[in-house]
């Protein structure tokens, strides 16, 4: 289809249609917490804690007075920040930045849809399904910067997509930058496009556009080196040394949650899809297929971690369905169908099985919310109300139990206090091996009270010469939390604050 009208129409119909599962979904969250505003990962609280001590004038940072700072997207940090300048209170304004980057992903679906297509009903399918998947649906509500992620991801790939073969484009080049500030995989879509142009065309703009895309992201480590002397977060660090996975562990899981969890028939349809894109040389989306493939590559090879849905992968999928749907008229002409007609067949299969597992999904952002409600939020309350407020605390999670206190924290996981990660690096969690030497710290960093998970420090959790449990915490089904039981301990001798 080659009409010429306006997309506008589609666009409104596009953020009508996504606007609805994203409302059931936040609604249903709050019958079962009693809140509106309330994260399905605790991680969410830690963006808050750095753009709120950055607005009172204390610094990008956990704990006034220090440099350290375990933010790993700059530009959702900014955002923030931005969304503080102007008044907004943080909570709020961290959900609704969410949900408007998750509704702008329909209209740059459409738009890389209908680039690849040139069908409007195509692109229409495919923009829906992005919109109606549910990893995306709970990525919308999660207080993350995982939709700013994947809508700046779209709009690079659209740019690239509407340039003349051999031009050169600044657009590709900044808001490629910008999407890497937003998450650094990103990276990788840049990389493939510059790769992709090059094969094409044998000329070196696209890797200027790629170079010009690394000095803009480079900006932040630089920033942060002249802050802390290191170039980037222990963020990566602190995470690989607490949940690798062994890398089959890693990739069976993969396999069972796009199956089962995210759209069946898209993972079915993703080897035939690559298949019928090769046999027909569309090179047009080798840059998207380059994308997918070197981003489940370097996951596999670098940070195989699958935990809070797997949520760094999440920035991927919206690429993954446009060139799934791009490929079905494709894939019918090898198996010589009618190829428009197929290929919307096809692309609505894909919207009835993304929309198939919605419900499913809504129970799991229902069951992440009501867990971070009922431990990190209630904790972080109880500490609110009956702990000092010069107590130091030390933590193994750093979000809601910083931000709703406003305490000052040592970071036995790393991200805060990165100095303890040469003491956690080769100690798997729950084995106890580094437990002597953090309950070290703790005193001669003189931590007053201790919250924490016993079952990950099983050693430190039977030192009743050192701690005084004073309250528990416990989950009935955990789904999100590192662990279902959270104790709070008094630290003896440390003076439980003023």
């Amino acid at each position: 289809m080659h009409g010429r009208s306006s997309p506008l129409p589609h666009f409104t119909g596009l953020l009508v249609l996504g606007a609805v599962p994203v409302i059931v979904f936040l609604s249903a969250s709050r019958s079962f917490t009693g809140e509106w505003f309330v994260f399905p990962l605790d991680d969410s609280y830690i963006h808050l804690r750095l753009a709120d001590n950055w607005l009172r004038g204390h610094g990008f940072v956990i704990n006034p007075g220090e440099a350290t700072s375990p933010e790993s997207s700059a530009l959702w940090g900014l955002l923030l920040c931005l969304a503080g300048l102007s008044g907004a209170p943080l909570i709020p304004s961290a959900m609704m930045l969410g949900v408007l980057f998750h509704l702008a992903l329909g209209p740059l679906a459409w738009l890389a849809l209908h680039r690849l297509t040139r069908d409007r009903v195509i692109a229409l399918i495919g923009a829906a399904t992005v919109l109606c998947t549910g990893r995306l649906v709970w990525s919308a509500g999660s207080g993350m910067e995982i939709p700013l992620a994947a809508a700046l991801g779209l709009t690079t790939l659209w740019l690239d997509l509407r340039r003349p073969r051999r031009g050169f484009s600044l657009g590709v080049a900044v808001v490629g930058g910008l999407a890497t500030l937003a998450r650094p995989e990103m990276a990788l879509l840049v990389a493939s496009i510059a790769l992709s142009r090059w094969l094409q065309t044998r000329r070196i703009g696209p890797w200027i556009e790629a170079a010009i895309a690394a000095a803009i992201f480079l900006v932040y480590p630089l920033i942060h080196f002249a802050k802390t002397g290191h170039p980037l977060p222990p963020t990566l660090s602190a995470r690989m040394a607490l949940f690798d996975e062994p890398r089959l562990v890693f990739l069976r899981q993969q396999l069972v949650l796009w199956f089962f969890d995210e759209s069946p028939l898209l993972t079915i349809l993703l080897l035939p899809a690559a298949l019928a894109v090769t046999l027909r040389k569309r090179v047009r989306m080798s840059a998207l297929w380059i994308w997918i493939a070197a981003h489940l590559a370097v996951s596999l090879a670098v940070f195989h971690v699958s935990y809070h849905q797997t949520r760094y992968m999440i920035p991927l999928i919206p690429g993954v369905i446009i060139a799934v749907v791009a490929a079905m008229p494709h894939l019918a002409r090898l198996l010589r169908w009618r190829p428009m007609l197929a290929g919307r067949l096809l692309a609505l299969a894909l919207l009835v099985s993304a929309c198939s597992t919605l419900l499913h999904w809504r129970a799991i952002y229902c069951d992440n919310t009501s867990n971070i409600f009922d431990q990190q939020i209630t904790v972080a309350r109880w500490i609110d109300a009956n702990v000092p407020p010069d107590a130091t605390l030390a933590v193994n999670d750093i979000g809601a139990h910083t931000f709703l206190t406003d305490r000052r924290v040592v970071d036995l996981a790393g991200l805060a206090t990165p100095e303890l990660l040469p003491i956690i690096m080769d100690s798997p969690i729950c084995s106890g091996q580094a437990d002597a030497a953090l309950a070290d710290e703790i005193v001669s960093r003189g931590c007053d009270w201790l919250i924490f998970f016993p079952r990950w420090y099983p050693d430190l959790a039977k030192r009743s010469d050192l701690l005084e449990t004073v309250e528990e915490f416990r989950l009935r089904h955990n789904t999100i939390c590192g662990d279902s039981l959270v104790r709070v301990c008094r630290v003896r001798g440390g003076g439980g604050g003023q």
